[in-house]
């Protein structure tokens, strides 16, 4: 993946926006910062993983608008599953997952579309991995995916 380019936003105040990773369809999944990146705490949201659960992205649209406290930085992504928002599938566009998919407690499930396959492997999909990256990148203090 390419380094994610940093684009100086004026949303809310301070904000800033990048392109963390791309999905199997090369939709751009994007994490947008509310508060300074330079934060001592960071808090990431996510508003949706399962193309079919899409409630989180309205929170995320509301959490663009926050002042967060001082100290805190907002970290949200709309989507980590831009594919599965697009076709309004619960997986990813080779049917897989992805909240099953990363490597915590993964285990083989399923066949590509069925409800729960969990993938070919831990991080076999190109969304999961960009979202691992991003955390072991931002270590955030907490995290929140909405479904």
């Amino acid at each position: 993946m390419a380094a994610a380019v940093l684009v100086t936003l004026a949303i809310a105040g301070e904000a800033a926006a990048e392109v963390v990773g791309r999905s199997v369809q090369g939709r751009a999944i994007g994490a947008t910062y509310v508060g300074s990146p330079q934060a001592e705490r960071v808090v990431l949201v996510v508003g949706e993983i399962h193309g079919t659960e899409r409630a989180g992205r309205a929170v995320i649209g509301r959490l663009r608008l926050a002042r967060p406290p001082r100290g805190v930085a907002l970290l949200l992504v709309d989507s980590a599953n831009p594919d599965g928002g697009r076709a309004g599938t619960r997986w990813n566009a080779r049917g897989v997952d992805l909240n099953r998919n990363f490597p915590f407690g993964w285990r083989p499930l399923g066949v590509p579309f069925d409800t729960y396959h969990s993938g070919s492997a831990p991080l076999s999909e190109p969304e999961s991995t960009a979202l691992a990256e991003l955390v072991r990148r931002v270590r955030p203090r907490v995290t929140v995916w909405y479904h």
